[in-house]
């Protein structure tokens, strides 16, 4: 359940006679901020008609969750962004909680409207692979060297420079995760660095 709090904007539908003197296309809600909280499902609204006119609305009720929209009376719910967001910060405080307990645990990738580079990192951090929807290429995904840092044996370095630096080293070097890339010609590209283009692309999806 998301709190509401005078400032907040929210879809409004009307509905019934309201819909008569509110103009609004009839297929899409009205932006609306609200005014005054009488309790989690029932606010005042300052609402704003197609042609950005302001109408002060009183006992508005407000969906929440599963509720379902009345037929004839109007109502208020969130907009898809911030359904999107407070599931999202409800999956990590559920996970913190867990870990506060002492529990490991590999948090499921939450759903994200926007699919940015937020949402990819989070993913690759879980161990999932990720991709663009607007890479040209086809079959490439991205996924993380190892998860967290972990020693590696001077034998396991394939370049003479790291393996010589891990055998002065004790025999061993600690190797940090990177972001490798498998590439459309199947080939594996270590330490792939993102564009400017890619940290701000909203098409992430995650290859199952």
């Amino acid at each position: 359940m998301i709190q509401p709090t005078p400032g907040r904007i929210v879809h409004f539908h009307p509905k019934g006679q309201m819909a008569a003197r509110i103009s609004s296309d009839g297929k899409q809600p009205l932006a609306a901020i609200v005014t005054h909280v009488h309790h989690d499902r029932m606010v005042n609204l300052a609402v704003f008609d197609a042609y950005g006119r302001n109408h002060a609305l009183t006992n508005v009720q407000l969906l929440q969750d599963d509720d379902k929209a009345p037929e004839n009376d109007p109502f208020a719910q969130w907009i898809p962004y911030q359904k999107g967001r407070a599931a999202k910060t409800e999956t990590l405080e559920a996970a913190q909680a867990q870990l506060n307990a002492g529990v490991h645990i590999d948090p499921p990738v939450p759903a994200n409207p926007a699919n940015d580079f937020g949402f990819a990192l989070f993913a690759l951090k879980q161990g999932k692979r990720v991709a663009r929807a607007g890479w040209n290429g086809k079959g490439m995904w991205l996924a993380l060297s190892c998860n967290g840092a972990r020693e590696v044996p001077a034998a396991n370095f394939w370049a003479p420079p790291n393996r010589e630096y891990a055998e002065a080293n004790g025999g061993k070097a600690t190797v940090l995760p990177s972001i490798t890339m498998k590439t459309a010609t199947g080939e594996i590209l270590m330490g792939w660095l993102a564009s400017q283009t890619d940290m701000l692309a909203e098409d992430w999806t995650v290859i199952e």
